[in-house]
């Protein structure tokens, strides 16, 4: 399974599990359930499965209460 974790002191999300991810240029990430991020929000994403893989730190753009995109961090 593929697992996401809000990076900050917020407790509401500390691990969810991730149904899907698309590839492109900004991937969209399904959840299993409300992920209860929002737009800005920090995620760290480890043991995707999907090609390419996208492990990895990464800030989101919420587009509803069980998806989001994501786009890399420097």
């Amino acid at each position: 399974n593929m697992f996401l974790k809000k990076l900050d002191y917020d407790s509401n999300v500390a691990v969810a599990s991730i149904s899907s991810i698309t590839t492109g240029a900004t991937p969209t990430v399904t959840t299993s359930v409300a992920h209860n991020l929002s737009t800005g929000d920090y995620v760290t994403i480890t043991a995707s499965n999907c090609d390419p893989v996208v492990d990895g730190t990464y800030t989101v753009t919420v587009l509803s209460p069980t998806t989001f995109t994501i786009t890399a961090t420097n």
